[in-house]
């Protein structure tokens, strides 16, 4: 009987695996006993990607909570899913079908990882929308036993934006400064992602050729997306100035912890020394405030730009109420002083610290400013779709509909 299933199943012979399911008896047919380490017919047919079989054996009285060799049935499709065995839409459908079926998302595989967690590695959206939403809320703040992250760190270090849109949405704002099996946060994950990053550009006389270099378009995306995830974390309430170790190979040196913002500002001195040959001095002022929320939208074309995107990973964090751990301007340019950029940068930041330290009006924060500009300018029209008639970048047009309505 368990040959003839397993047969059936390797054929892709839907109609013979009706049959057989009609002609046996349903628990024994569709979930025979398992001799050894044989693979039940219903996870052999996951692993080939033939999601109408497992439909097949979950309609005739297949629990979708079946053990199998990754844990459940479920653990099963999404490794399935991640190999690419199943693609991510049928593989959508077969988990909303599992649902239905009264499929248990609280069980773990057999490392210890939640779907929550399997789902975040998977990187999909659409997915992680069906999973969280009957996922118990404890799963959001488990740690991987192999990597010690919880779901929000592998979205972050994978860069996928909108899944860490969707899991900030769901998050209590508790969760967002937990930290990893190392103790760093989300926020330290982004920024280390984005320092990673930069030793792989490339440069021809300086300039980075994004045009003519699909990898280094890719790569430069990459980084605007660390950066919008860098501003999400903070709007929503990651602390600017959680630790950020820094692991050392040589034993004989103890772990080094840095700031947030001393990290950024490593991260500008690097690019300036590997990728800047001519050197101009640069300007003390800000950008304008909706240049910080198209950063993760804009692909721009320039090292200038590549440049620019680097300042202001530093001015976000400093307007989030990110702090160095001296206060001494002199002791900060003589660490960088062999970059003229990073100098200037700090004269900038030390120059709003004292402006907001010694002035009544303190600048308000760039979230709140532009929420109150934007609400503004809906009340004024008196009709929320009309922001599509408001003077502003069409990227802030989106990320408001996105984030506020």
């Amino acid at each position: 009987m368990y040959g003839q299933l397993l047969r059936a199943v390797q054929d892709g012979d839907a109609d013979d695996l009706r049959r057989l399911c009609n002609d046996f008896i349903t628990d024994i047919s569709v979930t025979p006993l398992n001799p050894g380490n044989t693979p039940a017919p219903v996870e052999v047919a996951c692993k080939n990607g033939n999601t109408e079989l497992v439909k097949i054996f979950l309609e005739n009285g297949c629990s979708p909570n079946l053990p199998t060799s990754k844990g459940r049935l479920i653990h099963t499709v999404l490794d399935s899913m991640k190999s690419g065995a199943i693609n991510l839409r049928e593989g959508r459908d077969l988990i909303s079908f599992m649902i239905k079926k009264d499929l248990q998302l609280s069980m773990v595989d057999i490392k210890g990882d939640s779907p929550l967690q399997l789902v975040a590695e998977l990187g999909d959206v659409e997915t992680l929308e069906i999973i969280i939403e009957h996922s118990p809320a404890k799963h959001q703040c488990e740690r991987s036993i192999g990597s010690g992250f919880i779901p929000l760190h592998t979205s972050v270090m994978r860069g996928d934006l909108d899944c860490v849109d969707r899991l900030l949405r769901r998050y209590p704002a508790k969760f967002i400064n937990l930290c990893d099996q190392n103790g760093e946060t989300a926020l330290n994950h982004s920024l280390k992602m984005i320092r990673n990053n930069v030793k792989y550009l490339r440069t021809d006389n300086g300039v980075i050729c994004l045009e003519q270099n699909p990898d280094q378009l890719r790569l430069f995306g990459h980084q605007c997306k660390f950066v919008g995830i860098m501003e999400m974390l903070l709007s929503m309430g990651a602390e600017p100035n959680s630790l950020y170790f820094e692991n050392n190979f040589d034993t004989s040196r103890r772990q080094q912890s840095m700031l947030p913002l001393c990290i950024a500002l490593s991260i500008l001195s690097m690019y300036e020394m590997r990728y800047v040959h001519k050197v101009e001095p640069a300007t003390l002022d800000l950008e304008k405030t909706e240049d910080y929320m198209n950063l993760y939208q804009s692909i721009l074309q320039t090292s200038e730009e590549f440049l620019n995107l680097y300042k202001s990973v530093v001015r976000l964090l400093v307007l989030w109420g990110a702090k160095l751990e001296k206060t001494s301007r002199v002791y900060y340019k003589n660490l960088f002083a062999n970059c003229p950029i990073v100098q200037n940068l700090i004269d900038e930041v030390f120059d709003y610290w004292s402006f907001v330290r010694f002035t009544k009006n303190k600048p308000k924060k760039l979230g709140h400013l532009c929420r109150q500009i934007i609400r503004t300018r809906l009340r004024q029209t008196k009709s929320l779709h009309s922001i599509d008639s408001l003077p502003l970048p069409a990227n802030l047009k989106e990320y408001v509909k996105l984030n506020y309505f």
